[in-house]
């Protein structure tokens, strides 16, 4: 029978005293202990409350010697004062465990008894704190009542006192002073004594000195509120009888719901003689327990010895039914801990929970809830809680209302419910515990007979055992789970580095799409057995025709295998079966998909046929490709737009699909139709002839030297499915593809572009994506065999990945996109100030902005008043720091509404506002958040008038409303930017923001558009089948609605708002743009969210950075990167915005900020306050005699130094697109040094090199290049860097 451990319960105690053991009865506890863990079992050891009141016992007198004991408050001189109780052992004192010092002690006397014993758990016992004399009984008899226990209301009744079985409640605890003296009695105190002993044993267990870094496993009787952070619980002593079965049910749904969700009970009873048929029946049961554990008294009561009942000693068919719901169990406990380890990581939830959780509208589902449960959302289980004699050989068992599930029994009755839920009989089996999978759901489940082992252990599930998924699909043909799988199981390091895999399972259109969403952390991917995929059951399939079966599964690269797939008449499932003589681990699969008829779509091994060929002027072709794959037809056009610029265009000619308007681009480029070229397109494009494969190539003009080719490479063009896949004449210097934080050179790996509300995830080329705020689909590669470089820009901005992989041929990228069109812009090679100058033409110029904005910028999250900004303008004044700008955060608002002032705390900000100006010409820009506040019933508000002009995205399900999100404002809507009114609705509103608080510039922010809510945030919004379920593949392996609004929403022009969603910063940006346009002022807007041309109307900030160094290096990629997307005035936050900064940090980054196209200090409230003149800045710096704000404000005098250079040079790319903050190799693209070190070697323009530190070092070497040259420093060095 599976074995995973033995426990000890106090016989192994010499004396019952805690942390010494009885050599009589356990003469070598070390020598079981190693034989247990040689079989991957374990061995737990208990450990009660009571401390044996015996002078000779150390553990007693060290405890006594710091008074580390409850005190009485009748006998304070009696025992040193301590309140004597009796436990097992006699006489005992307890452990205070509200002084500071009791955890120290703890920990170091778990660390002895795992000396003695090597357990592998804690058992933590009578921690209510129990006594067996009522109060305290120092001496033979017990003491009288204590004033805290005579209150006028007792909750124990009146048969009993407070204190029954309890220790004294005039117990006193660790105090400070007199008054906390008063209240830390054991009457205050008592119910929280086995919480505070459960976080001390855990705090032995997370310390890798005692343990060796393995999870914590404690379990404790006695809990609080909050005891799960902690510690396991069982139910306690209870009874062998059928009730006490049920009552366990009952018991582990409430402490699942208290946050405590490894919960069981003593599974066949504690105290009592069982019965053989229930101990079977609760074993049946116990296969479902998070926590499972067979214990029993050795004496009724101590009158009589009780029959064993281990489940061996179980006979006939009680015998096999016990082996059988073990072994079940264990096929379950991969489901099981995938759902413990989501709620450990992702704020809580429930295991074990009852069936009206998961159908609250159904009044039946709340009623019999021990009769019939669910674990996790998907599993139902229905236990039998009767003798035979009464059942009959049949269980009841409740299905709600409009549910539908199917047996996990024989894989095929499905019991559906309409508008009312109905009892169903079942089978009360011997063979297995009835459980049913919910439609709509994934599993994960393993074939426990796989086991190598003569003994089941979860250690098997690890490394013997393959895994499963059971698919059991809802009427829309859709599914979802997730899987955890690690190799261990058992270490808390390999954990704490995210040593393990999670995946996201969704199943529709017979395609099962497998997503990492978090681990794979330092060591790399895991292949231990565990992690190879079996089989798959998709269930419920209904009739096939077998012979036309096909399935492929799908690699991370998303190239096609062929799969076995069988199906089973009698059970209407289908089989996936991964070939075994090429086993498939889960991390090498995106997606398993199967066909049943030539009407499936297939995307294993597409291909495309040349169907005709039309050529009406030399600059431009037009194809037809056709498939035989299912797939539609395309119409491919190539077109020459200038000599050095091809565009390829990708669409279905049958349909209408999402195109980004051409506002992208320099209107002086428009339309990119061949009109701007001189040469004949064939001088730089190879295509097939028709009837032939279809594959283009781009290569230099009049050679052979190809650039870009899709020749031998699959092809996909489905809507919502498009894949290209490339291989570029590319030495591996490959940068852009969006906004990141990282390595400005993109490595080998997967690249997300979806704009997301993350605060600066470290790019690190795995899944899932560690996209930001802006999607830039274009990148800029030099040639293998020269210093030219090249681009590629695909116009799209739908959800989408760029998958970078080495090439015999020089490096192949495949682009895998979720909507609109194809609209590929390569940009032939030529030297790389031309490529990204050609670039920066084709999207447009950047914006001139005002001479002020390269000022000095200050903000914070947290300025709450009018008067502490006014503080805060005074305070760099006298400081004799310079400052242009001084901002708002959301706080100004009136309720975090945009477009409002809150009278209250910001009524003055209007007068200092223009008192600033006009005395120290500094100026003001408030913040503008993406979304307006929700305020249904309103008049003449933002919302009203939004209303009335119709200018919201609408709701998916009500397309008359707008969508409702959550933001600041508590509810809130979003911009329509594709209605035609739009743009006018906002400067609209700017004009009348303008008229209560007159501001300079503008930040807009959140515009991703980021929400609050994952999608939806109401039911009624959550669409019956959402267009994800479409999606082959999902782009950053994470669902797209995470923190964004639904991709259901609709959009006035038809479209979704997955294919428009990373348009919404760039088009509020226009917007924002075209106000100061009216007021004929040069536009100072600032950005977080971003799309491709961008920059020819706003600047930007890298969004939410940390307080770190790696930020402060990686925000020179990143401002590197924005300034060859054509948006040149770009910085980050200095001094970093989350977390506590320090002046070491902020010193560097003042250093390197004054550099900044864009500088401006910003943080977050719940940091410190970083203005340069705060406290923390008046230390000296080291080796010198000035103050680190003496400092700071020498690095803001020398931006202004500078200051004429930095704006003709911004002139100049406004102008003719040339890049200002720039990489060494930018200026010198022949010298090979110049690609090392890219963050620590600058160009502004053509004239200065930056040299920054940007780690903790006091000195650092730099290079410069131009042998023979002469490079002068502007200013002499500071002492000591």
């Amino acid at each position: 029978m599976p074995l995973e451990g033995i426990w000890l319960d106090i016989e192994y105690m010499d004396g019952y005293r805690n942390f010494e053991v009885n050599t009589t009865r356990f003469e070598d506890l070390i020598k079981l202990s190693t034989a247990l863990k040689d079989k991957k079992q374990k061995l737990i050891t208990i450990v009660d409350a009571g401390f044996q009141l015996n002078s000779t016992y150390p553990y007693y007198r060290s405890a006594d010697e710091n008074n580390l004991f409850i005190k009485s408050n009748k006998n304070p001189t009696l025992h040193n004062g301590n309140l004597i109780g009796k436990v097992w052992p006699g006489k005992s004192a307890f452990l205070d465990f509200w002084n500071p010092k009791t955890t120290n002690f703890w920990v170091n006397a778990l660390k002895g008894l795992y000396t003695l014993t090597n357990t592998d758990g804690i058992w933590i016992d009578m921690n209510e704190c129990t006594t067996f004399c009522d109060g305290e009984c120092p001496g033979d008899e017990q003491m009288g009542a204590d004033a805290n226990s005579t209150y006028p209301y007792s909750p124990t009744g009146k048969n009993y006192t407070i204190q029954n079985f309890s220790l004294s409640m005039d117990g006193q605890h660790f105090s400070l002073d007199e008054k906390s003296k008063l209240l830390n009695t054991e009457f205050n105190m008592h119910s929280l004594y086995g919480h505070l002993q459960a976080k001390a044993t855990y705090q032995f267990w997370m310390d890798e000195t005692a343990v060796n870094g393995r999870r914590p496993f404690v379990l404790s009787r006695s809990t609080f509120a909050g005891s799960g952070s902690y510690t396991a619980h069982w139910l306690g002593d209870n009874w062998s009888k059928w009730e006490y079965m049920r009552y366990s049910i009952s018991g582990i749904l409430s402490f699942n719901l208290y946050g405590i969700p490894l919960v069981g009970a003593d599974v066949c009873g504690f105290h009592g003689k069982f019965d053989p048929e229930m101990c079977a029946r609760w074993m049946q049961l116990s296969t479902f327990y998070p926590f499972a554990r067979n214990h029993y008294n050795l004496t009724d009561l101590g009158k009589e010895f009780l029959p064993p009942q281990e489940p061996y000693n179980l006979e006939g068919k009680f015998k096999v039914a016990a082996k059988n719901a073990i072994n079940q169990r264990y096929g379950w406990l991969r489901y099981f801990y995938t759902r413990l380890f989501e709620i450990h990581k992702y704020g809580g939830g429930t295991l074990v929970r009852p069936l009206f959780f998961e159908f609250p509208d159904d009044e039946q589902a709340g009623g019999n809830y021990e009769d019939t449960f669910m674990v996790g959302s998907a599993l139902k289980v229905t236990p039998v809680l009767t003798p035979e004699a009464e059942n009959k050989g049949n269980v009841q068992s409740y299905f709600p209302a409009k549910s539908r599930f199917i047996s996990l029994s024989d894989l095929k009755t499905i019991v559906e419910t309409g508008e009312k839920g109905q009892n169903v009989t079942l089978a009360a089996s011997w063979d297995y515990t009835n459980v049913h999978l919910k439609e709509g759901s994934i599993v994960p489940w393993q074939n426990v007979s796989e086991s190598q082992s003569s003994i089941l252990r979860t250690f098997n599930l690890a490394k013997d055992i393959g895994l499963n998924l059971i698919v059991f699909p809802d009427k829309n043909g859709n599914a979802e789970g997730t899987v955890f799988i690690e190799t261990d199981g058992d270490d808390m390091s390999a954990f704490n580095v995210n040593h393990f895999e999670y995946y996201k399972l969704r199943y529709d259109n017979k395609t099962l799409r497998i997503s990492l969403m978090d681990g794979h952390g330092s060591e790399g991917k895991l292949e231990s057995p565990n992690h190879l995929i079996r089989n798959v059951f998709i269930l419920g399939v209904g009739k096939l025709n077998a012979t036309d079966l096909a399935a492929c599964s799908y690699s991370s690269n998303l190239q096609g295998s062929d799969i076995l797939a069988d199906y089973s008449e009698e059970g209407q499932y289908v089989r996936l079966t991964v070939n075994q003589a090429t086993p498939m681990y889960i991390h090498q699969v995106l997606a398993l998909q199967f066909t049943a008829g030539k009407s499936d779509t297939a995307f294993c091994k597409s291909t495309y046929k040349v169907d005709s060929v039309t050529s009406n002027n030399k600059s431009k072709i037009e194809m037809v490709i056709t498939s035989d794959f299912n797939l539609p037809s395309m119409k491919v056009t190539f077109i020459l737009v200038k000599n050095n610029l091809v565009r390829v265009l990708v669409e279905d000619p049958s349909k209408q699909a999402f195109k980004v308007t051409d506002d992208v681009f320099n209107p002086e480029m428009l339309p990119l139709d061949g009109h701007l070229s001189l040469e004949d397109i064939e001088s730089v494009l190879t295509v097939p002839k028709a009837g032939e494969t279809f594959f283009f190539e781009i290569h230099e003009p009049n050679t052979q030297k190809v650039i870009y080719s899709t020749k031998g490479q699959q092809l996909v063009f489905s809507p919502n499915y498009i894949k290209m896949t490339s291989v570029i004449n590319s030495n591996g210097r490959i940068f852009g593809l969006g906004e990141r934080v990282g390595d400005f050179f993109l490595k080998e790996g997967v690249y997300t572009m979806w704009n997301r509300d993350e605060p600066s995830p470290t790019e690190n080329g795995a899944r899932p994506g560690n996209n930001i705020y802006g999607t830039h689909p274009v990148y800029f590669s030099q040639m293998k065999s020269s210093n030219q470089f090249f681009a590629v820009f695909d116009n799209n901005a739908g959800a989408q990945d760029v998958i970078i992989e080495r090439d015999p041929n020089g490096m192949k990228l495949t682009h895998i996109k979720t909507s609109g069109v194809t609209d590929l812009l390569i940009i032939l090679n030529g030297d790389i100030k031309a490529v990204v100058g050609e670039f920066i033409n084709l999207v447009g110029h950047p914006v001139m902005v005002p001479e002020w904005s390269l000022g000095w910028h200050q903000c914070r999250y947290g300025y709450n008043t009018s008067e502490q900004v006014k503080d805060v303008v005074e305070n760099y004044l006298s400081h004799d720091i310079p400052l242009d700008v001084i901002w708002t955060d959301i706080d100004y608002m009136d309720m975090y509404k945009d477009f409002t002032l809150s009278k209250e705390y910001f009524g003055d900000l209007p007068a200092y506002v223009a008192k600033w100006k006009t005395d120290h010409a500094i100026r003001y820009v408030p913040i503008l958040d993406a979304a307006v506040a929700y305020e249904e019933g309103s008049k003449d508000t933002a919302y009203s008038r939004g209303v009335e002009q119709k200018v919201f995205i609408a709701d998916p399900n009500n397309p008359k409303a707008p969508f409702v999100g959550k933001v600041w404002p508590g509810p809130a809507v979003f911009i329509d930017w594709l209605a035609d009114n739009a743009q006018k609705y906002w400067v609209d509103e700017l004009t009348k923001l303008f008229q209560i608080i007159q501001f300079d510039g503008v930040w807009i922010d959140m515009n991703e558009a980021a929400n609050f809510c994952n999608g939806h945030c109401y039911n009624e919004q959550k669409v019956a089948s959402s267009i994800q379920n479409n999606l082959f593949y999902i782009p950053g392996s994470r669902d797209l609605n995470t923190k964004s609004i639904s991709i259901d929403a609709k959009h006035k022009d038809g479209s979704t708002e997955l294919e428009a969603h990373s348009l919404y910063g760039f088009y509020m940006s226009k917007a924002t743009s075209a106000y100061f346009s009216q007021t004929k002022a040069r536009p100072f807007v600032i950005t977080r969210s971003t799309y491709s041309g961008v920059g020819k109307f706003v600047s930007h900030w890298l969004g939410d950075n940390f307080s770190q160094f790696d930020m402060l290096k990686h925000s020179i990629g990143g401002i590197y990167l924005f300034n060859m997307f054509g948006v040149p005035v770009t910085g980050a936050d200095i001094c970093g915005f989350i977390l506590d900064t320090y002046p070491e940090l902020c010193a560097r980054w003042y250093a390197l900020g004054a550099f900044y196209p864009f500088a401006r200090n910003h943080n977050d409230k719940n940091s410190v306050p970083q203005e340069p003149y705060v406290d923390m800045f008046q230390a000296k710096m080291p080796g010198t005699n000035a103050t680190y704000t003496a400092f700071m404000r020498e690095m803001s005098l020398k931006r202004y130094a500078l200051h004429r250079y930095h704006y003709s040079s911004i002139h100049r790319a406004s102008t003719d697109g040339s890049v200002y903050f720039r990489p060494l190799f930018y200026s010198y693209p022949d010298d090979s040094n110049a690609f090392s070190n890219v963050e620590q070697n600058i160009m502004l323009g053509d004239s200065v090199k930056v040299s920054p530190i940007v780690s903790s070092v006091s000195s650092q070497q730099f290079y410069f290049p131009e042998k023979g040259a002469t490079w002068c420093p502007i200013w002499p060095k500071y002492q000591l860097g």
